[in-house]
């Protein structure tokens, strides 16, 4: 939208968009850097709606372009745009006429003497001069003749000796691990895909034979868990991948850490079976624990309540928190590219305590003057739920805070407790009557 309002705008966008640089629109063709309420607020200021230059343009309009002269005749765009219309096709200016591709060498080219063909677009071509260069480059590739090809050789060839083949090589058999990490300090930093690349990286430092996908384009097989937002700390993440090896799992994770960069810290490595399930289907249906740090001194300007009189700021939030919580569904806005959609945090909850869980800040190396606030969230559902979108829904949008991901909990059907994801033990037992019901079933 607001490519097409810039490319068709007229003088009166200038206002806007100087308003708009102004206040901070740098880098806006990156979307990381694209803020469209900003844009859409300048043009409001500026008094000129967005929606004058989104909707349809009839092809007599005067256009704030008009003025340029590019060579073109007057009405040659708008005869070109009712043939594509109409489907018919304007082969490029300076072939034969009744040619859709120039003669491919020199012998042919030359005994073809039709006229060459030109829409009279209002460039003034030398349409002669444009077959003899053409002659020239012909001549220089050495096209003096046309080349046989032998077509019905080419028919009988298999299928699989035309098409590349894809990549194959041996690896072995491979082994599952589930590997637990601590993600905090820079790695905070570091987004999901970019830790993809990451963690190959340290296997690699180790000798570690990580299997790689089959395929034009090999990948290593890892499988995570939930994504965390950029700058989110976690002090319990997980990560399945495959080795063709057997591993020593005794100082496993210290040899890791040494490999791995700042923050990323390993705290527990498992060996899985075959029937394990992997991590992203295990916490489909589990619950994560985050803890919320509240700078103290931000909640009086945030808006959210007044300075308490006994200085008791938990029971000040924990009252505005409940009151929050007692209402009807808790909805925020999320926007993607200017797309917004709504998330009912209320479906997603699962549980608030105010002034808990300062031990995991700490260990996240999250310090300060903090209120810390516990919350659970359920990890299922399509989109899930942001930290920040449980802050706003319930603190309100101004509210300033620092996150952490304490821990995660699986959950196996028909289990009624919850289970880390490297208690294989449980998860197992969890597992057992859920198979030999389906046994029963099948």
């Amino acid at each position: 939208m607001l490519e097409g309002v810039l490319a068709r705008g007229d003088r009166a966008v200038g206002e806007a968009i100087e308003l708009a640089y102004l206040r901070g629109a740098r880098f806006d063709s990156w979307e990381e850097h694209l803020d469209l309420g900003r844009w859409q607020q300048a043009f409001e200021d500026a008094g000129v709606p967005m929606s004058r230059y989104t909707g349809t343009l009839p092809v007599s309009a005067r256009l704030p372009w008009s003025h340029i002269d590019v060579g073109l005749e007057d009405g040659f765009l708008a005869r070109e745009y009712r043939k594509a219309l109409k489907d018919q096709l304007s082969p490029p200016c300076g072939k034969a006429a009744g040619m859709f591709v120039h003669h491919t060498n020199l012998a042919e080219s030359e005994a073809d003497r039709r006229k060459l063909v030109c829409y009279d677009c209002g460039v003034a071509c030398d349409l002669g001069a444009m077959r003899g260069e053409r002659l020239v480059y012909l001549k220089k590739l050495g096209a003096e003749g046309p080349v046989a090809i032998d077509l019905e050789k080419r028919r009988q060839k298999r299928p699989e000796e035309r098409r590349r083949p894809k990549v194959s090589f041996v690896q072995g058999t491979a082994r599952r691990y589930r590997l637990r990490f601590e993600k905090t300090g820079p790695s905070a930093f570091v987004g999901h895909l970019d830790l993809l690349r990451l963690l190959p990286r340290v296997f690699r430092r180790l000798d570690l034979p990580v299997l790689y996908s089959q395929g034009f384009h090999p990948k290593p097989d890892l499988t995570f868990g939930p994504a965390l937002s950029l700058g989110i700390a976690s002090l319990d993440e997980h990560i399945d991948v495959r080795i063709t090896a057997d591993l020593d799992l005794e100082g496993l994770c210290e040899q890791l850490t040494a490999h791995a960069p700042a923050g990323i810290v390993f705290t527990g490595a498992a060996r899985l079976s075959d029937t394990d399930p992997s991590i992203a289907k295990l916490l489909s249906e589990g619950m994560a624990r985050w803890v919320v740090g509240l700078p103290v001194s931000a909640l009086p300007h945030a808006g959210l309540l007044s300075r308490p009189t006994d200085g008791d700021w938990v029971t000040a939030v924990r009252h505005e928190v409940e009151g929050q919580l007692e209402g009807g569904n808790l909805v925020v806005l999320r926007t993607v590219d200017g797309i917004g959609k709504k998330i009912d945090v209320r479906s997603f909850l699962r549980g608030v305590r105010v002034g808990v869980g300062r031990e995991a800040l700490d260990r996240a190396g999250i310090m300060g003057d903090l209120l810390p606030i516990q919350i659970d969230t359920a990890l299922s559902g399509s989109s899930g739920v942001r930290v920040g979108e449980v802050v706003e829904a319930l603190l309100g949008k101004e509210v300033p805070f620092r996150a952490v991901r304490a821990s995660m909990w699986a959950r196996r059907p028909g289990s009624d407790h919850d289970t880390t994801p490297l208690d294989l033990a449980a998860l197992r037992r969890d597992a057992a009557p859920q198979r030999e019901l389906l046994a029963a079933q099948e």
